[in-house]
């Protein structure tokens, strides 16, 4: 037969004792339950207890140990049979009995166990234990050597409210009654076409400015690349370009058409042009290009794009609510993307075309005298439209200046603004920045999403490696602010600009 000492915990968080599995816990067909005096005492104070809950479950118990000391040998039947479980008081600690040095016995916890172990030391054939859901009587018992069982979770009762616990949710009623009156917002973020992100990686790949030796040195390898030219092509050839071959052959066709072949050689001011304007300005450019290079190279590197959304999940629009961005750790909002100088910086990077030297050429030119039907109906042609030409004014313009005295012109007046629509506050700003701010009149709730796609530019003077975006949200009908941070980690990556630059020479 197996000996429980019960624990105060037993009457005062478990469902009632009858209604225990009590025979989870036997070793045999017998179970004895004891009850210290130290529980019987505590639960005799706690009746007077301030908590009402504690207070009425200590009153039950004191109910029942009352049945259980008037009974004829203060033993009662809690079951029958598998297990027969009775339940008794503890016997007293016999005279003169030595308790353990580990005991203090002003304690309660060590006065249970000072029960136990004298009932152990006077009962060493049964198996006796403490049943209890206290850590400090384990600890103790456990340095005596004493067995202890745990109070199994299932046989705990749920907690009761006591009147600060209904109060607690009176307000918690209310409270979400009140939100529900109110908009709830959410907020999310991703980068790019990925999914939802807390935090993000920008990376940045670092450029080092060419100096003017290595400027010179790839100017030298464009210069051997693409040499000045030297050849122009001032002596006359014998022969045009024509698959006739001959000159002679070649005029007969000619005149007959009222052309004939003649070899133009290029013009000194051409090849002059050439050498002193066209060629210096070729280099100018070349040289331009690759002093600005390691910033065109750099700053594609230096844009991202954060995409925040924005939901209502309330039961109510949000009224005149302002959107509000920030920035930190050298981050700004750029203003302009998508302009043709930020066009430029992304376009492929490629060298400028060095200018084709001039060089003679056979021409055909008319002949003064000879008759040409291709050149009589060309004059006719020409004529006809210049005649054409002269009348359209007239036909074109009448009409639309009668139609400006008929009908007065109405002052073009501003397109209104949509209530449920975001617009920039104060106006969109025109230069780098670490604020936005957007504004709506209303807020339109479990309808759409609003996407606010932020360019973002990470500037050159803050290294710093770390950074943040922080959303503010306020509206006139939200109880408090929503406030978003979605910190941003900045890895810079060097790279080699000189190589880049000498790849480029190499190829055009």
């Amino acid at each position: 037969m197996r000996v429980l000492f019960l624990d105060t915990n037993i009457f005062l968080q478990c469902r009632p004792l009858a209604a225990l599995p009590w025979g989870d816990l036997a070793v045999g067909d017998e179970l004895l339950l004891l009850i210290p005096r130290p529980v019987q005492k505590e639960i005799d104070h706690l009746k007077q207890d301030g908590n009402r809950r504690r207070a009425d479950r200590a009153r039950k118990a004191s109910a029942f140990l009352r049945k259980l000391i008037l009974s004829s040998d203060n033993t009662m039947t809690l079951r029958e049979h598998s297990p027969k479980v009775q339940i008794s008081l503890s016997p007293p600690i016999p005279a003169g009995r030595a308790t353990s040095p580990f005991l203090d016995m002003s304690q309660s916890d060590d006065r249970i166990l000072a029960e136990l172990l004298a009932y152990v030391q006077g009962h060493p054939a049964g198996p006796a234990a403490l049943l209890t859901n206290d850590t400090n009587p384990m600890v103790t018992a456990k340095r005596l050597d004493l067995d202890f069982l745990v109070i199994p979770d299932e046989w705990l009762l749920p907690p009761e409210p006591d009147e600060r616990d209904k109060r607690i949710s009176e307000l918690e009623r209310r409270l979400t009654q009140y939100e529900r009156l109110a908009p709830v917002i959410n907020i999310s973020v991703t980068v790019g076409n990925g999914g939802t992100i807390s935090s993000a990686k920008l990376t940045v790949r670092i450029h080092p400015a060419l100096s003017s030796e290595q400027i010179e040195g790839l100017l030298a390898m464009a210069r051997k690349r693409h040499p000045i030219a030297t050849d122009f092509g001032e002596d006359t050839p014998a022969h045009p370009p024509t698959a006739l071959g001959t000159l002679a052959s070649s005029n007969i066709l000619a005149r007959y058409e009222g052309y004939e072949w003649k070899y133009q050689a290029p013009s000194k001011e051409e090849i002059a042009k050439y050498k002193e304007t066209d060629y210096p300005a070729w280099e100018a450019k070349l040289e331009s290009l690759l002093q600005k290079l390691a910033a065109r190279l750099e700053f594609p590197t230096r844009q991202a794009t954060v995409a925040f959304i924005v939901d209502n999940k309330g039961s109510v629009p949000a009224e005149n609510i302002v959107v509000e961005f920030e920035t930190h750790g050298g981050i700004l909002f750029e203003p302009n993307r998508g302009t043709s100088k930020e066009k430029e910086n992304l376009e492929e990077i490629a060298l400028p075309a060095p200018p084709k030297p001039p060089h003679g050429a056979w021409v055909r030119k008319p002949r003064a005298t000879a008759f040409s039907i291709t050149r009589s109906l060309s004059v006719e042609l020409a004529t006809a439209a210049a005649r054409e030409a002269n009348l359209a004014p007239f036909m074109r313009s009448t009409p639309g200046r009668l139609l400006d005295y008929a009908v007065p012109r109405l002052p073009v007046m501003p397109p209104s603004r949509d209530r449920n629509e975001f617009y920039w506050k104060n106006g969109k700003p025109s230069k780098y920045t670490d604020r936005w701010t957007f504004e709506c009149t209303e807020f339109r709730h479990q309808v759409h999403s609003e996407h606010f796609n932020l360019p973002l530019f990470i500037g050159k003077k803050d290294a710093s490696d770390k950074g943040a975006i922080i959303c503010t949200i306020s509206a006139k009908n939200l109880p408090e602010p929503v406030r978003f941070v979605v910190p941003l980690f900045i890895e810079r990556e060097q790279c080699d600009t000189v190589g880049v630059a000498t790849t480029l020479i190499q190829v055009s």
